[in-house]
């Protein structure tokens, strides 16, 4: 065999050698959530309250009023980049059921049935501040959601402002329960660490 055959056999062998596909790189996607993101969130709730009431006719729950009020939640989330995050919030204006229904009043009529005499008011909680930490994933549409320690519900979000070179600017995100009842709808911007920041 020629020697120039020898020569091109050798580099298409060895082109072929280094020119193998890059290998498929994994979507990491709670690395593109992190920094400190001041969240919020308003929601108007239409609230009931009932008397609970015991007559020779009926014994149980009447209605007695209604109220709509609005739910606020303000605070920060911080996203480590690696699924775990850190939370501190107040929220605001949370409907209290037992002292709303605790203001109602009622008799028994002539004929043994119960009727309100006073439909009492809405209470509403005052402030509540609490800590925790929690963890969240990142799909590859940019959907996520966060769990924390309380099961009875979960932060579902959408990333927004993402691209190559560092982490999402902004998220918009529902709470859902855990009986799919919804929850609240906000926003969140953030606060102290540029797109460049890292984990």
């Amino acid at each position: 065999m020629k020697p120039w055959i020898i020569a091109l056999l050798i580099l298409v062998s060895t082109t072929i050698a280094f020119a193998a596909p890059p290998a498929t790189t994994t979507f990491n996607g709670v690395s593109l959530l992190r920094g400190t993101y001041a969240i919020t969130s308003h929601q108007a709730d239409y609230e009931s309250w009932s008397a609970l009431v015991s007559c020779p006719n009926y014994s149980g729950w009447i209605y007695a009023g209604s109220d709509v009020g609005n739910e606020a939640t303000d605070g920060t989330i911080t996203f480590d980049g690696k699924g775990g995050a850190t939370y501190s919030i107040t929220e605001y204006g949370r409907f209290d059921y037992d002292l709303s229904n605790q203001t109602a009043t009622w008799a028994c009529d002539n004929n043994g049935n119960p009727y309100i005499t006073n439909s009492g008011h809405a209470v509403y909680d005052p402030p509540k501040s609490q800590n925790g930490t929690g963890t969240y994933t990142v799909q590859s549409d940019y959907t996520g959601r966060m769990d924390v320690g309380d099961p009875s519900s979960s932060l579902y979000f959408r990333l927004s402002g993402v691209n190559w070179i560092g982490p999402a600017t902004s998220f918009t995100f529902h709470s859902v329960k855990s009986d799919n009842s919804g929850g609240d709808v906000g926003t969140g911007i953030i606060q102290n660490c540029s797109r460049f920041c890292v984990p």
